[in-house]
C-alpha cells in the first residue's frame, strides 16, 4: 500500500488538500487524513506538491519531424510535461484546464475507463509536480514508483 498525505490534488479538476490511498495498482480510498496504521504503507509526505492523474499520450503526432534540410530544421520533440507547464505559465491556462488535456480527455477518447481520472477503482497512475515550477517530482504507475523525489528508480513502459 501507499499513502500519500496532504497532496494538492487536482483529479483532474482541482480538488484540495486530501490524502490518497492505494493497493493493488488502484486507487483505494481519495479523502482528508486517511487513518490506518502507518506500518501497513509506505507513506509520503507530499505537502509540497500537486498531484495529478498520470499523463494519458494521445499525442502521437507531436514526437518531431522534419528535417529535410539538415539537423538544424528539425521539429524538436514536445513532451506532454512541457506542454502543460507552458500553457499555465505563458499561456495563463488554469492547471486544471491544462492537466485536462493530458489526462481525463485522451483517455475519454480512447476509451480508457481507468486511466485520466484520480478516483477510487481507477489506477493508481500519479504524477507529482512541484507547485512553484511544475516539473515532475515523482511518477506513480500502478502504484508502483518509477520516479520519486527526482530520482529515477525504474524504467520502461507502463500501462
Amino acid at each position: 500500500m501507499l499513502l500519500l498525505r496532504n497532496a494538492d490534488l487536482y483529479a483532474p479538476a482541482p480538488f484540495g488538500r486530501t490524502d490518497v490511498l492505494t493497493a493493488g495498482g488502484q486507487i483505494l480510498r481519495i479523502e482528508p487524513r486517511i487513518q490506518i496504521p502507518e506500518h501497513h504503507s509506505d507513506v509520503f509526505d507530499a505537502s509540497d506538491l500537486v498531484a495529478m492523474p498520470g499523463f494519458v499520450d494521445g499525442h502521437v503526432n507531436m514526437i518531431g519531424g522534419g528535417g529535410e534540410g539538415g539537423y538544424l530544421t528539425r521539429t524538436p520533440e514536445l513532451s506532454l510535461s512541457d506542454a502543460v507547464r507552458d500553457a499555465v505559465a505563458e499561456d495563463g491556462v488554469p492547471l486544471g484546464t491544462a492537466l485536462q488535456v493530458v489526462t481525463s480527455n485522451p483517455a475519454r477518447f480512447l476509451t480508457l475507463r481507468e486511466k485520466g481520472r484520480l478516483a477510487a477503482g481507477a489506477d493508481a497512475d500519479l504524477v507529482l509536480l512541484d507547485p512553484g515550477t511544475l516539473e515532475i517530482r515523482g511518477v506513480i504507475a500502478k502504484g508502483r514508483w518509477l520516479l520519486k523525489s527526482g530520482d529515477v528508480l525504474a524504467k520502461g513502459t507502463f500501462a
